[in-house]
């Protein structure tokens, strides 16, 4: 024996897995947001439209009052970097 205890595989990374859920819940709801195509170069780009009535801020609050299970709800700014980062969609 040299003094070397084993491994203590109890605790690990829970955060991470919380997140991931929340990730792939508001992930699913930008997805399911229904938009348009650009009238202008309709060929050229990916992006999609939403409606000029909704913003980052106003979806962000139909999605937390959506959402079902409280740990999923999100704050503005991790729901922002999710919708900017994530999805080319325009205003």
């Amino acid at each position: 024996m040299q003094g070397i205890g084993i491994k203590d595989n109890r605790g690990g990374d829970r955060k991470s897995k919380k997140n991931a859920l929340k990730l792939e819940s508001v992930m699913k709801f930008v997805s399911s947001l229904r938009g348009h195509e650009s009238h202008y170069g309709r060929g050229k780009s990916r992006r999609i439209y939403l409606s000029s009535e909704l913003n980052i801020k106003k979806l962000w609050k139909m999605y937390n009052h959506q959402v079902q299970d409280d740990s999923l709800q999100t704050n503005y700014k991790y729901f922002s970097r999710i919708f900017s980062n994530k999805f080319n969609i325009g205003g």
